[in-house]
């Protein structure tokens, strides 16, 4: 390489850095403090805490498009969904037209089915006090059973104001030999840090654990139900309307295809005609035009997670 082709390399190289943070760096982020709720859980369980944390549409050129909720993951902390001038998944959505709201669940070692009606009740008020009829719901990694939760309790309440629902690396069913949840119950409401003791087990888990382990969270509490087939942990899943996608990556040793294609399967066979329409089962991996199959941390912290995961979300948020 020519020394001329090395300094227009690192030209282009600073301006694209430039650019992304320009992009991003705009965001601003405003706790809603109307939207802090508390939800009674059961009688044994203490009251669940949510806070939502609104990301409005920033970009003048932005085409104003549906709201979404994000929950928060828990195996990652909140940064790994807003990182600033590196962008993120809420990053991605606002700049292309969504105001987003970020669910935190401030009490995470609720069990899950007491976490979703918590989660049922704020994204209900966030509909409310928005004057929104109708959010799109994501629920990221080892939350999503607690998203599946509150999607389910809003349908049950009826006229629920969730239109489309994306589970991305979600871990739903475990109910398999080997699964993620059967190797590491003991860990199981600790720091997801105890997974990676030593390199040969967080390479087992990622591919590159320098890169995520500056965002690794906690791990959900075992509930009875961990290993229950998903029709048993969720019921009616046949009567789901909402039109779901499922992101998954095949080389995710967390959240595998193993661990949400039951749930993919279910979710409304009862009316299998609209079925066959709403809903979607997306591997990211080499084989569908990726450039690598992705773990766990790639969906969220990839190089190339925003034009081949991301862009797939919004793909499916937008279609009519």
């Amino acid at each position: 390489m020519t020394a001329s082709s090395l300094v227009r390399n690192a030209v282009l190289g600073g301006l694209t850095t430039l650019l992304v943070a320009c992009r991003y760096a705009s965001i601003p982020e405003e706790t809603l403090a109307s939207r802090v709720l508390e939800v009674p859980g059961d009688a044994a369980a203490s009251r669940g805490h949510v806070t939502a944390t609104y990301f409005p549409v920033t970009h003048a050129n932005a085409v104003r498009r549906a709201p979404v909720v994000v929950l928060e993951p828990r195996f990652f902390t909140r940064e790994v969904l807003h990182r600033g001038a590196q962008g993120g998944l809420l990053a991605y959505l606002n700049f292309k037209g969504h105001p987003a709201w970020r669910l935190t669940i401030d009490t995470p070692n609720e069990p899950s089915r007491v976490l979703g009606a918590a989660l049922a009740t704020t994204i209900r008020a966030i509909s409310q006090a928005s004057s929104e009829p109708a959010l799109d719901v994501v629920g990221a990694s080892l939350s999503a059973p607690s998203a599946l939760h509150a999607v389910s309790a809003l349908a049950e309440e009826g006229t629920s104001p969730v239109r489309r629902v994306v589970f991305l690396g979600a871990g739903l069913d475990y109910a398999y030999p080997g699964s993620f949840v059967a190797r590491e119950h003991e860990k199981l409401g600790g720091p997801t840090s105890r997974l990676c003791a030593t390199e040969a087990a967080c390479l087992r888990l990622v591919h590159r654990p320098s890169e995520a382990r500056p965002f690794f969270g906690s791990l959900p509490p075992a509930e009875p139900d961990d290993t229950s087939p998903a029709r048993t942990r969720y019921p009616r899943l046949d009567q789901r309307t909402e039109r779901v996608l499922f992101v998954v990556g095949k080389a995710d040793g967390i959240a595998p295809s193993e661990s949400s294609f039951p749930v993919f399967l279910e979710w409304g066979n009862a009316t299998p005609e609209h079925a066959v329409r709403a809903k979607r089962f997306f591997l990211a991996a080499r084989e569908n035009a990726l450039g690598d199959d992705y773990d766990h941390a790639a969906l969220f912290l990839g190089a190339d997670a925003e034009s081949e995961v991301f862009a797939t979300i919004v793909d499916f948020l937008e279609q009519d």
